[in-house]
C-alpha cells in the first residue's frame, strides 16, 4: 500500500511541475490548465513542491490541520490512510480518540510511552467502612471536590446493603464524576452563554442545541454574540476532559462487570442516587423501562427501553451524562422528534453498550453529536440500527469532538444532513465501524459519509467560519453507501471529508460533489482498499455530476480505488476533473475495470476523465488575495493496472466511443505522460 501511495504522490507532483511548467508553450487560451488521461507510470520525478491552494487571508475558527494539508495537499492521501490504519488497528475506543483528536491539531496525553495515562486524580481514596462520613465529601459541589450527591437516611441504607466492592466503586464513580463537571464547566465561559440566550428575545425559550446551532442554521446574524461565545470554547479542555471519561468509564464497566458476573451486585429493584446535576441509578438484571434522563445510567442486562433523552449533556441542565449497558437487545429512544440519544451540547456524554442488537433512535442532533462538547456512542457486538430523524446525527461535530464507533455485526446507519461523520466548524467527527455488512443511507441529504463544511458569510453578514474534519471509516464487509450531493468524502469551504473503506465488495451511490469532491478552498478523500466494487449504478444518472475526484476553486480533491474488478458509471464533470485553479485526482490502482461516462444533460459541455479549466471573464467568482496561487489547475485520471473497457453513453443512452483507450496502443512513449492543453 505505501508503494502505490508514493505512485500517486509522484504522479501528483507531476501533473503540478507540468501545469508549472506550461507557462512556457506557446499561448495557448488556458496556459495553466492541464489535463492528463491514461495508464501508464514511468520514470516520474521525485522531490517535493509546495503548492497553496486556500487564499491568504483565512476565515474565522480554521482547522490547522486544513491550513496544513493546503500547503501539501499531495499530503491527503497520507494521512488519510494512514490515520486510517492506526484506527483500524486501535485496541481501545480510548486510542481511537486520541486519534480523533488528531483532526483539531490537539494532544490530550496519555495512549502510549512515555506517558501511560491519566488517573492519578482519585488514586488513594479508600474507604473507612463508615458511609455517611465517605459519602459525605460528595454532598458539596464540583468545586470543592464533590458532586452535589443529596444524602439521607434512605441513601444510607440504600448503600449499607450493597457488598464492600460495590460501594467502592460507587465512591469511584462519584469521584470522577466531580472531575468531570468541573472540566465541563471550564470548557467554555458561562457568562459569554448566558449573554448569547439574553441577546435576542427569541432566543430565551431554545435549548442550547438550538441556540448554538443558530449560525448553522440561518444566512444572516444581527449580532456578534456568537462569535464571543465559541471564542471562549477550550478544545483542550474539553479534549483533556472526554479521555478521562473514556478511560474511566471504561475501567468502572469492567469492575462492574466483574460484580455482576460474581453476584456482588444483583438489583431487585433499581438503585438511585440523587445529585444536584441528575440521577445516578443502577438497573435490574430484567427488562427495565426508563423514563427519566439521569447523570449516569448502569445496566446489567436484559432487553432494556430507554424512553427519555440518554447521555444527553447540557452544560445548563446535566453537563456529564454517560450510560453503561452490559448485554441486552436495547433500544435507546422512541423516534420522536424532541427525545435525543447521545448528544453534547458544552457537555461530557458517553453511551457504552457492551452487548446486543440494539436500536438507537434519535431525534434531530443525536447518536454521538456535540456542539462545544463531546460525544461518543460505543457500540462492541450485534446487528445494530442507527437512525437519526433529523440533520445532524450519528457522528457529528462543531467546535468539539464526536465519536460513534461500532466493533462487530452488520449495521444500519440512517441519518438526514450534516452526517455520518461530518466535520463542522471547530469540530472533529468519526463514525468506525470495525466489521461486518453495513448500510449507510442518506438519500436526498448533503453533507453525510465522512464530510465536511464551513461557513461562507461573505455574501450575508460577514462571518465566515472555516469547516472541519469528518472521516468516515469501515474496516471490514460488504458495504452500501447511499447518500444526496457533498457526500462519501466531500468538503466545502475550508473542510476535510474523508471516506476510507478498508475491505469489501461495496457498492456507493450519490448524485453529485462526491466521492472525494472538494470545493472553494478544501481538501477532500475517497479511497477503496479492496474489493470489487460498484459505483453509482443504482444512482439517478439523470443527475450525476462532479464527483469522483473532482476539485473547484482552489481545492484538491483525491479518489483512490486500490484493487479490484470495479465498475464506474459517472456523468460529466468527473472522474479526475479540476475547475477553477483547482485538482481533482482518480485513479485506479489495479483491476478489470469497467467505465461508463453517461453524458446526461448537466454540464453537457464539460469534460470527464481527465480535464481541467482555469477561471475566465465569464465567471464572477473573485480570484482570490495577494499570495494567492491562482495560476496552474489539474485534472488528473489514471488506471494502472488490468484489462478495461471504456464506453460513453450519450443522454439517449446511444453507446459511443469513450476518450482513446490508451491500452489498446502497442507503441508506449515509456518515459512520458501524455498530456493535453484545454483550449
Amino acid at each position: 500500500m505505501t508503494y502505490k501511495l508514493q505512485i500517486i504522490k509522484c504522479l501528483f507532483v507531476l501533473c503540478l511541475t507540468l501545469a508549472g511548467c506550461s507557462r512556457d508553450r506557446g499561448k495557448p487560451t488556458h496556459p495553466d490548465a492541464i489535463s492528463v488521461c491514461g495508464n501508464q507510470l514511468m520514470q516520474l520525478p521525485g522531490g517535493e513542491q509546495s503548492f497553496a491552494f486556500g487564499p491568504a487571508d483565512r476565515p474565522d475558527f480554521d482547522n490547522g490541520l486544513v491550513e496544513r494539508l493546503q500547503n501539501r495537499p499531495f499530503r491527503v492521501p497520507d494521512f488519510s490512510v494512514a490515520i486510517a490504519g492506526e484506527l483500524s488497528g486501535s485496541r481501545s475506543t480510548a486510542e481511537v480518540l486520541h486519534l480523533l483528536h488528531r483532526f483539531n491539531s490537539i494532544s490530550a496525553g496519555g495512549y502510549g510511552p512515555p506517558v501511560a495515562g491519566a488517573g492519578g486524580w482519585k488514586k488513594g481514596r479508600d474507604l473507612s467502612g463508615n458511609i455517611r462520613d465517605d459519602f459525605l465529601r460528595f454532598t458539596v459541589s464540583p468545586s470543592d471536590g464533590g458532586a452535589g450527591l443529596i444524602m439521607n437516611r434512605e441513601t444510607e441504607l440504600e448503600l449499607e446493603n450493597l457488598d464492600e466492592e460495590a460501594v467502592q466503586m460507587l465512591a469511584d464513580l462519584l469521584e470522577l464524576t466531580s472531575v468531570l463537571l468541573r472540566i465541563s464547566a471550564s470548557s467554555a465561559d458561562n457568562g459569554s452563554l448566558t449573554e448569547l440566550k439574553q441577546s435576542d428575545p427569541s432566543y430565551s425559550s431554545l435549548e442550547t442545541t438550538d441556540l448554538l446551532m443558530i449560525p448553522f442554521r440561518e444566512r444572516e446574524l444581527y449580532s456578534n454574540h456568537h462569535r464571543k461565545f465559541f471564542n471562549t470554547v477550550d478544545a483542550e479542555m474539553i479534549a483533556f476532559g472526554s479521555r478521562i471519561m473514556i478511560e474511566e468509564v471504561n475501567a468502572i464497566a469492567g469492575r462492574y462487570r466483574t460484580l455482576v458476573a460474581n453476584g456482588k451486585l444483583t438489583l431487585d429493584r433499581p438503585l438511585i442516587l440523587r445529585t444536584r446535576y441528575g440521577r445516578i441509578q443502577l438497573l435490574t438484571g430484567g427488562q427495565d423501562t426508563i423514563r427519566l434522563s439521569t447523570l449516569i445510567s448502569l445496566d446489567p442486562g436484559g432487553d432494556d427501553h430507554y424512553w427519555c433523552n440518554t447521555a444527553a449533556s447540557d452544560g445548563n441542565k446535566i453537563p456529564v451524562s454517560i450510560s453503561i449497558d452490559l448485554e441486552g437487545d436495547d433500544v435507546y429512544g422512541d423516534g420522536d422528534s424532541v427525545t435525543v440519544v447521545c448528544s453534547s451540547a458544552c457537555g461530557l456524554s458517553y453511551l457504552l453498550d457492551m452487548e446486543g442488537n440494539d436500536e438507537y433512535l434519535s431525534g434531530a442532533a443525536g447518536l454521538a453529536f456535540a456542539v462545544a462538547g463531546c460525544a461518543v456512542l460505543d457500540d462492541r457486538s450485534g446487528d445494530d440500527r442507527y437512525l437519526c430523524t433529523g440533520r445532524y446525527g450519528a457522528g457529528s461535530a462543531l467546535f468539539g469532538q464526536a465519536l460513534l464507533v461500532d466493533r462487530r455485526g452488520n449495521d444500519i446507519y440512517s441519518s438526514g444532513s450534516y452526517s455520518l461523520g461530518y466535520g463542522g466548524t471547530g469540530g472533529g467527527a468519526l463514525l468506525l465501524d470495525y466489521e461486518g455488512d453495513d448500510k449507510y443511507l442518506s438519500s436526498g441529504s448533503s453533507f453525510s459519509l465522512g464530510a465536511s463544511a464551513g461557513r461562507w458569510g461573505d455574501a450575508t453578514d460577514g462571518l465566515s467560519m472555516g469547516g472541519g474534519v469528518g472521516m468516515l471509516l469501515d474496516c471490514k464487509g460488504d458495504d452500501e453507501y447511499s447518500s444526496g450531493w457533498f457526500s462519501q468524502g466531500a468538503s466545502y469551504y475550508f473542510g476535510l471529508g474523508i471516506l476510507v473503506d478498508m475491505t469489501g465488495d461495496d457498492c456507493f451511490n450519490s448524485i453529485t460533489h462526491s466521492q472525494g469532491a472538494a470545493v472553494h478552498s478544501s481538501l477532500a478523500l475517497f479511497a477503496d482498499l479492496a474489493g470489487n466494487d460498484e459505483y453509482n449504478h443504482v444512482a439517478d444518472s439523470t443527475r450525476l455530476t462532479q464527483s469522483i475526484g473532482y476539485g473547484r476553486d482552489r481545492s484538491a480533491a483525491f479518489f483512490i480505488d486500490q484493487s479490484g474488478n470495479d465498475r464506474f458509471l459517472f456523468g460529466n464533470k468527473s472522474f479526475g476533473v479540476g475547475d477553477i485553479h483547482s485538482l481533482g485526482f482518480a485513479v485506479d490502482c489495479s483491476g478489470d475495470d469497467s467505465y461508463t461516462w453517461f453524458k446526461n444533460s448537466v454540464y453537457n459541455e464539460s469534460g470527464s476523465f481527465g480535464s481541467a479549466q482555469l477561471l475566465d471573464e465569464r465567471m464572477a467568482i473573485q480570484t482570490g488575495s495577494e499570495g494567492a496561487t491562482d495560476r496552474w489547475c489539474a485534472g488528473v485520471a489514471c488506471d494502472l493496472k488490468g484489462k478495461d473497457s471504456y464506453l460513453s453513453l450519450s443522454d439517449e443512452s446511444e453507446p459511443v466511443r469513450f476518450f482513446r483507450n490508451r491500452k489498446s496502443i502497442k507503441k508506449i512513449i515509456e518515459s512520458t505522460l501524455t498530456v493535453r492543453h484545454d483550449r
